[in-house]
């Protein structure tokens, strides 16, 4: 499953699941984008690939795009604005309010 994401855990909860294939495997879509995130590429406050850009990008389905998103804002590496977009949060500010 090229640059898609599997969901892992136990019985199905939630809070013990783990995200196969996506944490710092080269070539997956979450990866690139935390690489990015993390050597400054996507500077905080700027705006990440679309859903749309992801599914051509990576070659990748829609909801496999979703769950690369919500991988992001499950890890504190982006915030979702309605209508408007997903953009990098600041991550010493993420690291300091835990």
């Amino acid at each position: 499953m090229r640059g898609g994401l599997r969901r892992e855990g136990t019985g199905g909860q939630a809070g013990n699941a783990v995200w196969a294939g996506v944490q710092r495997h080269p070539g997956t879509a979450a990866a690139e984008i935390i690489a990015d995130i993390e050597s400054g590429a996507l500077a905080p406050g700027r705006r990440v690939p679309t859903e749309s850009n992801l599914m051509q990008r990576y070659g990748v389905a829609r909801d496999t795009a979703r769950r690369v998103m919500r991988y992001l804002r499950e890890e504190g590496y982006v915030r979702t604005v309605p209508q408007r977009g997903s953009y990098v949060i600041d991550q010493s500010e993420s690291q300091s309010d835990a």
